[in-house]
């Protein structure tokens, strides 16, 4: 069995050495067609997807997105044109009062779902959405909540396949692909319903369409023959190879923190930024290998309207997390990116402000939850020797495969390097024992040793009592010296 394993392993290095870079310089964007728009009936799964940060006339700001899908089955080497699901979503969120509104429609496809070929014209009950680039018209039903919109949304920028200096936009996920087309900026302007009441709202937008031919979860993996396997192989050994040189072109990044826990078992987190001087960007993060924090496997896609630059030298520092006491993991809401190409730098804080949305789907012993939060986003981006200073709205959509059966297990290691000092932090959470602890050391700028024991959500009140009553004590102790 070792065997086997090495020989795959080296085959796949040999692969990623002698596999050419499918674009080694960044080319002009795919014009998008309205074969691409349409669906592309039947695959696994087809997605539409449309979100607006609105500004109502007396001041109030309101989020509304609403995702069209469908899902069909895997049958006879085929997919089934009969045989799947399809839903709706729209999510709502009041800013001033942080609350959202969550409307979920799931239907036997095609039941009320109407879709076509080369063009966008999209319906499901009473909700619409349909156009070809540039400009698209929606409206959004949710009759649950008494919540409409009526809106207009103009493209600012220009559509872009997702990965497509790397692998052209083709990307392997499990054992087949998807693809990826998005808009990261839109105008918008139309009526939002709230109760009744109407009200006049302009604001901007982000649009996206993904069509793989294989599921996020349950057919991943399937037998599709040789031919199949190495050109699904030829393209990860393609993104691998272009994501390690563009790692490597800024040299070997300091890894002074690295944050790993049981929720990161894998999945990944999509942020979306729309800022006021016509820049938008959009990060995928895989929070793969119970990885959380430091260099990430990751994409970023910055763009100013009508260029595009897709980085993967990318560093996250989650700064702020949200404990899910259902499920007990951490999701994180707050974010601090770094992204490096030649001579563009790109830094941003992204804070979460509403609370966040949640979808389960269950599949065996893995759980896949979807999230979405909506927040604020500020940063730079630095190039030609120009500092284009950025700040706008966005949202961040966490998805993660939860196992079950698992408790949340999580360790930190934090370097403090000069200037602020010299040492390391250890900091850790244990759920089977209730505890979190914190070990930090210090050599500059004084010698310090610390150590904290906290109970962890959820914790029994013994546990509790126990630990509440060490920490006095050392707290004590400390004062004494």
């Amino acid at each position: 069995m070792k065997r086997i394993v090495l020989i795959v392993g080296c085959c796949f290095l040999l692969l990623i050495v002698h596999v050419p870079l499918t674009m080694a310089q960044s080319l002009p964007d795919k014009i998008q067609t309205p074969e691409d728009e349409g669906d592309h009936f039947p695959t696994g799964i087809e997605w539409w997807w449309l979100y607006t940060t609105l500004t109502l006339e007396d001041g109030r700001q309101w989020d509304l997105c609403i995702q069209f899908l469908y899902q069909m089955n895997w049958s006879t080497n085929q997919w089934s044109t009969t045989d799947g699901v399809s839903y709706l979503r729209i999510q709502s969120w009041d800013r001033q009062t942080a609350t959202y509104y969550d409307n979920l429609r799931i239907e036997k496809h095609p039941g009320p779902f109407h879709h076509e070929k080369n063009k966008i014209n999209l319906s499901y009950f009473n909700s619409t959405y349909h156009g070809l680039y540039p400009h698209y018209s929606a409206y959004l039903q949710d009759d649950r909540n008494d919540i409409m919109l009526t809106m207009e949304f103009e493209a600012i920028s220009r559509p872009h396949y997702f990965a497509e200096e790397s692998v052209k936009g083709t990307v392997p996920w499990g054992t087949g692909t998807f693809q990826y087309w998005i808009m990261p900026l839109g105008h918008v302007t139309g009526i939002l319903t709230l109760h009744g009441e109407e009200y006049p709202v302009t604001g901007i937008g982000y649009t996206e369409h993904m069509v793989a031919d294989t599921h996020l979860i349950g057919s991943l993996f399937r037998g599709l023959g040789l031919r199949n396997l190495c050109e699904v192989g030829s393209l990860y050994a393609s993104l691998a190879k272009w994501t390690l040189v563009e790692n490597l072109q800024n040299g070997i990044p300091l890894l002074d923190f690295l944050h790993t826990s049981t929720g990161s078992f894998f999945g990944y987190d999509w942020i979306w930024a729309g800022f006021d001087n016509g820049w938008s960007m959009v990060l995928c993060r895989l929070s793969a290998f119970n990885i959380d924090d430091g260099p990430s496997l990751a994409l970023l896609i910055l763009t100013n309207g009508d260029t595009y630059w897709e980085l993967a030298d990318v560093t996250t520092k989650v700064t702020r997390n949200s404990y899910l006491g259902d499920r007990d993991i951490y999701l994180p809401l707050d974010f601090e990116i770094t992204a490096e190409k030649d001579d563009m730098k790109f830094t941003m804080c992204f804070t979460s402000t509403t609370e966040i949305t949640r979808m389960y789907i269950k599949q065996g012993v893995i759980e896949l939850g979807n999230f979405l939060v909506a927040g604020e986003a500020k940063g730079t981006v630095s190039l030609d020797g120009y500092s284009v200073p950025l700040e706008g709205k966005g949202t961040n959509t966490p998805l993660r495969y939860i196992p079950r059966y698992i408790k949340h297990l999580s360790n930190n290691i934090d370097l403090v390097i000069p200037p602020k000092g010299l040492g390391v932090i250890f900091s850790g959470r244990n759920h089977y024992l209730h505890v979190e602890v914190i070990l930090k050391i210090l050599l500059k700028p004084s010698v310090d040793i610390q150590l904290q024991l906290n109970p962890s959500p959820q914790s029994p009140s013994v546990i509790q009592n126990i630990l509440t009553r060490l920490h006095d004590i050392q707290h004590q102790y400390r004062n004494r010296k």
